[in-house]
């Protein structure tokens, strides 16, 4: 199983490297807020889309519900799937700063249930379960829960994929609350998700993963989060084909479904809403964060997806090694650096560091030390190895 505090590790790591500074801008125009809404929509299992997508959309809860949804409903009036044009209202209305936007993109064949190569899922499974009930201490909802869950897990049929999708959804959202947490004084986090068959699995099962883990792992993290009451949207069973809170998750959904539909490696897409959602809405907006991850055998990874119309790469090399720079990212195009010793890669990133100083001065960037600061924090990472090669 992939450990669930190397992997928010790797998210934060990730996160303030390259997208703080917007987030506490976000966090600054927004001051007095300690309410706060998480809506979230997910586009996992599309047959005609490259990659797997869970969209959060971070909102502030300064407003009456009713308004909030009514402002919503107005503007952006359908689903993505049902869009055929991103209107400029549209586009406006979802760029807003009083928004911010998370997308995690990760593949359709990831793998949660792993404890390397060779390991069975199902085995991987039954075992992570008797772990979390043997090491909870008090008996509750949650223990009855899981001892259903281990029961239910013996069966050939049981599907983990479900459970796995639960659990890294749970932690997508701990670790959107546990930044709120450290960067600002949340007093509510409401979390609104979109209803499927995930979500849905064992009866909401997800949902307490999210509040222990959003208590638990922030202890691990250092994070105070016991001033912080979670709060769950639950749908209304009496109408089983809309959800009270609808309008909310829609804003998640126009992420999900855009970042999913894009093919990065040819740079292709299927509708040209995708293309107007790219330029018009995602593409240099500080409040749209669109990280990648990735979970299989071998363990879990992030990294960023930059998305711009006007930021070009710069390569440059220093030691045999090549490299390009990007808005606040640095990517290494050979393995030979993590196969120095720790003093070896440090006298090299130093001589990185005066080249890219050396290429700041030439380029301009003196005016941009925000450029400056991050390509050089990244080169210290690399030298206690604390990222992985990008």
């Amino acid at each position: 199983m992939i450990p669930q505090e190397t992997f928010l590790q790797q998210a934060f790591e990730t996160f303030d490297v390259m997208a703080i500074d917007g987030f506490r801008d976000y966090l600054a125009n927004l001051p007095r807020v300690t309410k706060w809404i998480v809506a979230s929509d997910y586009c996992l299992h599309e047959k005609a889309y490259p990659y797997a997508v869970f969209g959060f959309t971070l909102i502030p809860y300064d407003r009456d519900f009713e308004t909030l949804k009514q402002e919503i409903r107005q503007s952006v009036r359908r689903d993505l799937k049902k869009t055929s044009n991103i209107s400029e209202e549209v586009a406006d209305f979802l760029k807003q700063p009083r928004f911010f936007h998370f997308a995690f993109r990760t593949s359709k064949d990831r793998q949660y249930f792993t404890n390397g190569q060779g390991s069975k899922p199902r085995q991987v499974v039954r075992e992570s379960i008797k772990i979390m009930v043997d090491t909870i201490p008090w008996d509750g909802e949650l223990k009855a829960k899981l001892k259903v869950l281990k029961q239910d897990a013996e069966s050939n049929n049981f599907d983990f994929h479900l459970l796995s999708d639960q659990i890294i959804t749970s932690l997508l959202f701990n670790f959107i609350g546990l930044l709120l947490a450290r960067e600002s004084a949340p007093e509510i986090i409401g979390w609104f998700s979109d209803r499927d068959d995930m979500t849905s699995f064992h009866d909401g099962l997800m949902f307490h993963f999210a509040e222990q883990g959003l208590h638990g792992l922030g202890q691990k993290f250092d994070i105070d989060t016991s001033a912080i009451q979670c709060m769950f949207g639950v749908p209304d069973r009496t109408a089983p084909e809309e959800m009270w809170f609808d309008d909310l998750i829609r804003l998640a959904d126009y992420f999900a479904g855009t970042i999913a539909g894009w093919n990065t490696s040819q740079n292709f897409v299927s509708h040209p809403k995708y293309v107007q959602m790219l330029q018009q809405v995602v593409a240099d907006q500080p409040n749209v964060v669109v990280l990648n991850f990735e979970m299989n055998e071998k363990g879990s990874r992030f990294g960023r997806l930059d998305i711009s119309k006007t930021r070009r790469p710069t390569r440059f090399k220093f030691q045999g090694e090549w490299f390009t720079l990007k808005w606040g990212a640095i990517e290494l195009h050979s393995d030979r650096l993590f196969r120095l010793s720790k003093s070896q890669r440090f006298a090299k990133v130093e001589k990185g560091k005066q080249r890219l100083y050396q290429m700041a001065a030439e380029q301009g960037w003196r005016s941009n030390r925000r450029l400056e600061r991050e390509a050089m924090n990244l080169m210290a990472m690399l030298v206690s190895q604390r990222v992985e090669r990008l």
